[in-house]
């Protein structure tokens, strides 16, 4: 689970990171934790496969923390890594389900697939 304890040492011991990964073992535990991001160019969000597969209806939670987070104006792009779970978001898209996709759409910073892609509607 991530803590804000946690970032805010990022932030206070690496003021001139650009990049930054944080690796996610459910969806459901980032709503524990709206956090102010520390101010990076690049914010890649990974879900880690190996505590089991998430359900489609995750991306809720995703979209739900996303908008209660406090990202930097110098945050340009918040990155979904994984293929899988690109291609599942792809697909929910296609579906017409993109409702949480709107919560992200007006931010300042690009909502991305790993390889740079705007995520949006068809």
């Amino acid at each position: 689970m991530l803590h804000h304890r946690t970032l805010n040492l990022v932030d206070e011991y690496c003021p001139h990171l650009e990049h930054l990964i944080i690796t996610i073992k459910g969806w459901e535990d980032l709503l524990a934790a709206p956090l102010r991001i520390p101010p990076v160019k690049r914010l890649g969000l990974l879900y880690d496969e190996s505590y089991g597969p998430s359900g489609l209806g995750g991306f809720s939670d995703l979209f739900d923390w996303l908008a209660g987070c406090s990202v930097s104006p110098s945050t340009t792009a918040v990155r979904v890594l994984g293929e899988t779970h690109v291609r599942k978001l792809r697909s929910l898209l296609v579906m017409g389900h993109h409702a949480g996709i709107g919560q992200v759409s007006n931010r300042s910073y690009r909502f991305e697939d790993y390889e740079g892609n705007l995520f949006r509607p068809p």
